[in-house]
């Protein structure tokens, strides 16, 4: 279905450079080990921010608005990824903002799946771990077949296709799901609950 498609493209789109990040790093920034290693921690460190901002950020927007939020920032950073100058300091920036918005994808994602069917809530999440990792996979795949093809500065070109590819996914079913949901309980958090308003509350996961 469209909404584990969408789950697929954002995991590729993000894996086809960051799993190849050392060369591509060297290549397109210029960093040396000592700034590879530091965007390393910052990517680390943005994705506890990202994942943690989603309570904050999740009753204010709305699940399908976050997503949206989401997919659109991680669009835009791949763009600027092909056109910021060439420095360490640059990357470094870049893919910590990546890595803060990218955090924030699995969220409103998990909401939107139960949403999507609520009495199989268990098999959607499921589901949707399953393709997480498929996309990891290829994702990685793609990012080392395509680093001695494209070269370095032009790598970021199939993870800003398949995360634009992502977004509009991400449209198709929201117009079916502006009402408003009876809540519903997360799989292992009993005592948590999720509606647009309470998007933040239950467990949420991404790339760090």
């Amino acid at each position: 279905m469209p909404a584990l498609l969408t789950t697929l493209l954002q995991m590729a789109g993000l894996f086809v450079v960051y799993a190849v990040l050392g060369s591509y790093l060297t290549g397109r920034f210029g960093s040396t080990p000592a700034w590879i290693s530091a965007t390393l921690l910052a990517f680390g460190v943005a994705g506890v921010l990202g994942n943690a901002s989603v309570g904050l950020v999740a009753p204010r927007l709305g699940a399908d608005r976050l997503l949206g939020l989401s997919l659109a920032s991680s669009a835009v950073v791949a763009f600027l990824l092909l056109v910021a100058p060439r420095s360490a300091w640059v990357g470094l920036l870049l893919f910590a903002v990546w890595s803060v918005v990218a955090n924030m994808f699995q969220a409103p994602q998990q909401a939107r799946l139960i949403r999507l069917n609520p009495p199989a809530r268990g098999l959607m999440l499921a589901l949707n771990a399953a393709v997480l990792y498929l996309g990891i996979s290829l994702g990685s795949g793609l990012g080392s077949a395509l680093l001695p093809v494209l070269g370095a500065v032009s790598l970021a070109w199939p993870a800003l296709l398949m995360l634009v590819a992502a977004f509009l996914l991400g449209r198709v079913n929201v117009g079916a799901n502006n009402h408003t949901p009876e809540p519903v309980q997360i799989s292992g958090q009993a005592d948590r609950h999720f509606s647009p308003r309470t998007a933040g509350t239950f467990r949420h996961g991404g790339v760090s």
